[in-house]
């Protein structure tokens, strides 16, 4: 078995291996190689588990090679290749290929129209501490990538969580090309800019915005950029409702840019970044980049309550 991060060796294609989840399935010896219920219902549950974590909702099957291959995937999609496309020795998997169309309609039904029993793990709910909302147009629309991490800021300014939704705003005077999916005002109040399904432009690095939910705070404009009692217990409180809606039992921050950008973030873990590791700025500032293995060992202690 290989980790999904890494390339395994499993279609005869080294380009579909690169960017594909590769999945053996249990089956009869002969064909066309029948898949039995149980583990074809298991793969359903797998790809939903799967596109979920990835912030996919539509599962693509073309039933041809060369349609799939040129296909453009949108960010909401995953498509669906088969190991015979790639080598003229695999087995034919005359039964599965029959069904495909069938395991990605149910595959996106489960994920656009889900039960309870069915309900996401992520469910890219937003905070019901959100007081303000203010959407700005800096964004790239859904994300790709599973969110695995919070990336708090500094604002360089003690502004009201409306005032930062304006800055990100062109149609209100704002004149920042930047945004983050929340704010913390200097009273403590929360405001809502980006969805969480969506990418903010916050942290001058593409990745860790796909990947990270951003929260500028209110702050000094200098050195090292204090923040009010009110600012960093909201942020407390923030990043402890963003863990517990993901499902995550564990907020972890290491002072090592290196290990933590290499770090495999656990799947009960959510994982803390910083601006400064992707730019030259002092951001989130000294007062509180001192304080974050308190912010990691507060909320986890809150989460374990």
């Amino acid at each position: 078995m290989v980790d999904e991060e890494n390339r395994a060796w499993s279609t005869g294609s080294p380009e579909n291996d690169h960017r594909a989840v590769t999945v053996a399935i249990a089956s009869d010896k002969t064909d066309p190689y029948a898949i039995h219920a149980t583990p074809y219902n298991r793969f359903i549950d797998f790809a939903v588990d799967l596109m979920q974590r990835y912030c996919k909702d539509t599962l693509v099957y073309l039933g041809n090679k060369d349609a799939t291959l040129n296909h453009p995937l949108a960010p909401n999609e995953m498509i669906l290749t088969v190991y015979p496309w790639f080598s003229s020795s695999a087995p034919s998997s005359t039964w599965l290929i029959n069904n495909l169309s069938n395991i990605a309609t149910e595959v996106t039904n489960r994920l656009q129209n889900p039960t309870p029993a069915s309900a996401p793990k992520y469910p890219f709910s937003n905070s019901s501490l959100t007081s303000v909302t203010h959407y700005s147009p800096n964004n790239s629309g859904r994300r790709t990538y599973a969110i695995q991490r919070i990336t708090p800021h500094c604002v360089e300014g003690q502004l009201i969580a409306e005032g930062l939704g304006n800055w990100f705003d062109s149609a209100t005077g704002g004149t920042s090309q930047a945004s983050s999916n929340y704010g913390i005002g200097r009273n403590g109040e929360v405001g809502l800019y980006v969805d969480e399904r969506n990418r903010s432009w916050c942290s001058s690095n593409e990745n860790n915005d796909q990947r990270g939910i951003t929260i500028e705070c209110a702050s000094d404009t200098t050195h090292p950029y204090a923040m009010y009692d009110a600012v960093y217990n909201t942020l407390l409180d923030l990043c402890e409702d963003i863990c517990r809606r993901y499902g995550k039992t564990k907020l972890v921050f290491f002072d090592d840019k290196d290990y933590s950008l290499a770090y495999v973030v656990k799947e009960d873990e959510m994982l803390i970044t910083v601006h400064r590791w992707f730019s030259s700025k002092s951001c989130p500032g000294d007062w509180l980049y001192s304080r974050l293995p308190n912010v990691a060992s507060t909320v986890t202690a809150r989460l374990a309550a």
